[in-house]
Formats: structure tokens, C-alpha cells, sequence
């Protein structure tokens, strides 16, 4: 049986709901019609306890209350008019908030935005660079024809623009994955039988031509086991930690990438040779827009919200990332000080249920 208590609904003068402790909607409108019959209690038609009810509308906005807590008639009306006492203070909280919160969510979504219309503008370029736009315009009924044409004159600069192509295209997948994922409340994560190894080799045959351009060699280790996973979930957050090994790996160096099962988990080790992480950076790696120094030193650093994402995304699925980061730093051949660092993905075992 549920415990006594008080339920409030609060409104402010636009209709917009500030608190709602009803689980069901019929409840304000048995509170309303209670008020119409002028009534003061209710045998509830959910669970048949008599509580006292009380409606009220005013320029603040309404309020329903509903209460089997309160012993007396007199302490009930007392807490309803502590409650009225506080109606200003919270409409006024929540205006507050719910401006903040509406900036917050622009500034996100205008991120997106930008990312988004960056990134497609790149891709366009890069197909202009390859075939003249001022030719497709004039000759756009032959497009097909002139795309063949320059394949089998330039084979190689085709073969280097796919890639790139598809690098921008699994970028924006994971802007995408990012804002409908983490961005909204109500998302819960995709779980579907498949191979964790498929998600992260996705990140790595997409980046690899950045890794060949720094002569940095991908290892990946064999597993085949299938479970259920967030695939685009734990596709994104390897693409954040295999992108930040293009950026940050010594040049010539090997990374490594493992897969290691236990009983009720799987663990994904990403091993590299890259900027060495001091002590005090190392709690703060995960922070949304934190850079480490020899990232902004080298010119090499991004946004800082990477790692930050992997982070988030691991967990919006019920796994766990952490850092192991070499302790001894290495003098590179480009002075730069680099260590032996590691990254995991812990995943628990999820057994679908036939």
C-alpha cells in the first residue's frame, strides 16, 4: 500500500506546467470537477482512499492539490497556504531555469548545426576540387559521363576522395548519433545482436587514410562473438577514441586494438604510443571542452568534447570507459613527449532473450 501523501500540480500564468506529482492526467480534472461540485474530499477512483482536493486559479497560474497526509482540515489548509506563500518564488525559479535551459539547448543545436553545415560544405568541396562545379553546371546532363572520365584519368585521386568522402560521411553520422542520443530525455539506447569488433573496425577502415598519412600502423585483434549492443552508439564512441589516435599517435608508431572477454564482460583495449598525459590532466581528460597541453602546443587539438562523448555515449548504454596513461614520458623524433597510453571499453554481456 502507498504511503500518504501530498500530490501538487502547479501552473504558471501561460498554462505551463512548473510541478506535476500526478502520475495519471485524469487526476487534475477529478481535482476540477471536485471543485465545480464545490466538494472538499474524494474517494479517489484509482485506489479508493478518501483525500481532501483543492483547485485554484488565479493571474499566477492554477493549482491542484490532493492530499491523505495531512491529519486535519486545519493542517491541510495550513500547508495549502504555505504552498500559495511559495507559488511566486517557484514560477519565478522555473521561468529562470527554463530560459537557461532553452539557451543551453540552442547553443547545442546551433553547434549541430554548424558541425553539420561544415562538414557538408567540406564534402561538396572536395567533390568540386575533383570535377569543376562551373563544368556540372553547364554540362549537367552529361555528370555521369564526366565522373567516369576523370575516374579513369585520375584513379588514385578517386580512390583518396571516396575515402575522404566516407570520413565525412561517418562524421556526421556521429553528430547525428550524438544529439539524438544524448540530447534527448526520453532516448533509450538501440540494443541489437551484433559484434563489437564490427563497430570499431567501422572507425578504423573509415580514418585509416589519416593514419597512413602519419605512417601510424592499426593492429586489430579477432573476436566474434555476437551480444546485444548499442551499435551506433559504441560505433561513435570508438570513432572519437580512434580519431584522437590519428591526431595524437607518434608518427611511425603502432596502435593497438584488443578484445578481451571474461565472464560478464567484454573489454576493448586501444593501445598507442601518444602524448604523454601529466598527472593533473589526467581526472580532467573526459571533461566536456578540455585540451590537453601538448594537444594545443602541437597545434593538433580539437574542440575537447571527444573524449567527453565517447564518455557519455558508453554510458548512455550501461559500459564504462577509463584511461591507464603511461607514467614514464618518451622523447619523439619531433621533440614532443610522448607515453605508452591505454584506453577501455568495458561491456557488459548482454544475452538476448530467445
Amino acid at each position: 500500500m502507498a504511503s500518504p501523501r501530498t500530490n501538487i500540480y502547479l501552473t504558471n500564468s501561460c498554462g505551463e506546467t512548473v510541478i506535476d506529482d500526478f502520475i495519471e492526467r485524469g487526476c487534475h480534472n477529478c481535482i476540477i470537477e471536485a471543485y465545480q461540485k464545490e466538494l472538499k474530499t474524494v474517494d479517489c477512483p484509482l485506489d479508493g482512499i478518501r483525500r481532501r482536493v483543492l483547485y485554484s486559479k488565479d493571474e499566477n497560474g492554477s493549482l491542484c492539490l490532493c492530499d491523505d497526509k495531512e491529519k486535519t482540515t486545519k493542517n491541510f489548509m495550513t500547508m495549502v497556504e504555505l504552498v500559495k506563500h511559495c507559488r511566486p518564488s517557484l514560477i519565478g525559479r522555473h521561468n529562470t531555469l527554463k530560459d537557461n535551459i532553452r539557451r543551453e539547448t540552442r547553443k547545442e543545436i546551433d553547434a549541430f548545426k554548424h558541425n553539420i553545415v561544415h562538414l557538408n560544405s567540406d564534402a561538396i568541396n572536395e567533390f568540386y576540387s575533383f570535377i569543376e562545379q562551373e563544368y556540372l553546371v553547364n554540362n549537367y546532363r552529361k555528370l555521369q559521363e564526366k565522373i567516369e572520365e576523370t575516374i579513369k584519368k585520375n584513379p588514385q585521386e578517386a580512390v583518396e576522395l571516396i575515402a575522404r568522402l566516407a570520413r565525412y560521411n561517418l562524421n556526421m553520422k556521429t553528430e547525428i548519433s550524438v544529439i539524438s542520443k544524448l540530447n534527448n530525455p526520453d532516448s533509450k539506447p538501440n540494443f541489437g545482436l551484433g559484434n563489437p569488433r564490427d563497430a570499431v573496425m567501422s572507425s578504423v577502415y573509415t580514418l585509416y587514410p589519416l593514419f597512413k598519412k602519419r605512417s601510424v600502423f592499426v593492429n586489430v585483434g579477432e573476436y566474434w562473438e555476437k551480444f546485444d549492443i548499442d551499435y551506433d552508439a559504441l560505433q561513435v564512441a570508438s570513432f572519437y577514441i580512434i580519431e584522437n589516435a590519428t591526431k595524437y599517435s607518434e608518427k611511425g608508431s603502432t596502435v593497438n586494438i584488443a578484445f578481451k572477454r571474461d565472464q560478464k564482460s567484454l573489454r576493448i583495449e586501444f593501445s598507442m604510443r601518444s602524448f604523454f598525459i601529466d598527472e593533473i590532466e589526467e581526472p580532467h581528460l573526459f571533461e566536456e571542452g578540455y585540451q590537453g597541453k601538448l594537444a594545443k602546443k602541437s597545434g593538433r587539438e580539437g574542440k575537447g568534447i571527444g573524449l567527453y562523448r565517447a564518455k557519455r555515449l558508453i554510458e548512455f548504454f550501461g559500459g564504462s570507459i577509463s584511461l591507464d596513461a603511461g607514467i614514464a614520458p618518451i622523447t619523439g623524433k619531433d621533440g614532443n613527449y610522448y607515453a605508452d597510453n591505454q584506453f577501455f571499453i568495458d561491456l557488459p554481456i548482454r544475452v538476448p532473450i530467445k
